[in-house]
């Protein structure tokens, strides 16, 4: 399955997405296999990858986080 996050990070680079995870919510990668901004799509980790972005659906899913950008 795919899931959508819409994210309210004022535009924020890949890396500063990256560090949120790891520094703040001390997850060890991204949350996100694929972060979408207004100018670019950005594939954060392998959709191999297990990440912690929907609790219940980590195992079976891949993450797009969205910019929210009004």
């Amino acid at each position: 399955s795919i899931i959508f996050h819409c994210t309210d990070d004022n535009g924020w680079t890949p890396e500063q997405l990256n560090r949120f995870f790891l520094k703040e919510r001390g997850f060890p990668t991204c949350g996100y296999h694929y972060y979408v901004t207004k100018e670019n799509l950005y594939h954060m980790v392998s959709e191999h990858v297990i990440s912690y972005h929907a609790s219940g659906y980590n195992t079976t899913s891949v993450s797009f986080s969205m910019v929210n950008q009004y």
